[in-house]
């Protein structure tokens, strides 16, 4: 219960052990989003103050000795690393959450409200990975520089969630109920989309040494994407086809894969509905 309170000079002897108390907040912050999420129970970090520094660069943590000096906690981190972008991009993925359980729950809800709300949404995911540096955007050549780096294996990560993120945030609109408007059609067009992505990175980064995502919840983000591509592949136009079909394929080998290390995905496979 430590972490609710504002992190100081006090709590730390070292730099090193300053930088881990940032790190593990925002661990905790991550795991408070998708436990609560897959439970459907409240956030409950949701309002506590955040550390003002974001997590440091990777490499710069990894190279780091004990005496270091204590950080000024009051100044921006100058060299912010993945998992500072991660943190900021689970501050959309409760929203998102919250969302969907709204729509779920509210029969009240009335549809336009309900576009308004995804656009914001859809909006700061976009300003999200606009706002991410130069070699920090999802290409090839950065996929390869992580992985020659150490660092392969949380690139990948961020943008496996990123896309799943907009996937749920899209998810509804693949009813045609929901789709009645051209903003709803896009939406739907868009979780196709960040669906296909998502497949196609993950078959990426398993070719790619040291970019491999081998933890748990990329199983059941697979799920997620499979059942957009199934949809597809069901009701989608003939020139969709065939991409979709492949990527399906590609989500299956990924999942058999994760089945060697996390026997739990056998029971995702089985029973998508599952909470992790």
């Amino acid at each position: 219960m430590q972490l609710i309170r504002p992190f100081t000079h006090q709590d730390s002897s070292n730099a090193v052990s300053q930088e881990l108390w940032i790190r593990i907040w925002w661990a905790l912050f991550a795991a408070d989003n998708w436990c609560s999420s897959s439970l459907g129970f409240p956030r409950q970090m949701k309002d506590w103050p955040r550390p003002d520094r974001s997590p440091m660069d990777e490499n710069i943590f990894a190279g780091m000795a004990p005496e270091e000096a204590l950080q000024d906690l009051n100044e921006p981190c100058q060299n912010p690393g993945l998992w500072a972008h991660m943190a900021t991009l689970h501050e959309i993925f409760g929203p998102i959450q919250e969302l969907n359980w709204l729509a779920a729950t509210n029969k009240e809800l009335q549809p336009s409200q309900m576009e308004l709300d995804t656009e914001n949404l859809a909006q700061r995911l976009d300003d999200w990975q606009k706002a991410l540096p130069e070699e920090v955007q999802l290409t090839d050549p950065y996929l390869v520089g992580h992985s020659k780096r150490g660092t392969g294996g949380i690139f990948m990560g961020l943008h496996l969630a990123f896309h799943h993120y907009a996937t749920l945030l899209f998810y509804q609109y693949l009813d045609p109920k929901s789709a009645l408007t051209m903003r709803g059609r896009q939406f739907a067009a868009r979780c196709k989309h960040h669906a296909l992505s998502y497949s196609i990175w993950l078959a990426r980064g398993r070719r790619q040494s040291g970019c491999e995502a081998v933890y748990p919840t990329v199983g059941h983000m697979a799920i997620v994407s499979s059942s957009v591509l199934l949809h597809t592949l069901l009701f989608g136009e003939e020139e969709e086809i065939a991409q979709s079909h492949d990527c399906l394929k590609a989500n299956f080998e990924a999942l058999l894969e994760l089945k060697e290390y996390w026997p739990n995905v056998n029971t995702m496979v089985n029973d998508p509905f599952t909470p992790l």
